[in-house]
């Protein structure tokens, strides 16, 4: 009776099968796609993606992403930045609810900046937290090409 082997049925990362109901690590196939910093989540198919969310999810590696860029944006200014622009957009009457605070408060982040104070994401946490994401995915995919 043949095998069929990883790189044949381009399923799995040379680890054995598990009977428990986590989803099984796929090997992604991309020519290279996924490693420019171009690339558009269209190089997915929506199953494939949904896949490895759920390798993610199950694996734990979703929580230790948000436990990462957590530690790391309240190590740096920037929270103290969004409470700033928040007291000075509710003291000055520019939004009078929640959702309209949080929808100015995501485009001004969006800008990088609001008034005096620089509310974008510090780069530090972006270069780190992309680290995290590689090494979270490198635990769930392999990608070739």
């Amino acid at each position: 009776m043949a095998e069929s082997s990883p790189a044949s049925s381009g399923t799995t990362k040379n680890a054995p099968q598990a009977t428990t109901s986590n989803p099984t690590p796929k090997k992604v196939l991309t020519n290279g796609a996924l490693s420019s910093s171009s690339a558009k989540n269209s190089h997915l198919t929506p199953a494939l993606r949904s896949d490895i969310n759920a390798s993610l999810l199950a694996g734990g590696q979703v929580e230790k992403i948000q436990s990462h860029l957590l530690t790391l944006l309240s190590q740096s200014s920037w929270p103290s930045s969004i409470r700033q622009l928040c007291l000075s957009l509710l003291r000055s009457g520019e939004v009078t609810s929640y959702a309209q605070l949080v929808q100015r408060v995501r485009e001004e982040v969006r800008k990088g900046e609001a008034g005096s104070w620089d509310v974008g994401v510090p780069r530090t946490v972006v270069s780190e937290g992309v680290g995290v994401v590689r090494e979270c995915l490198a635990e769930v995919i392999e990608i070739e090409g």
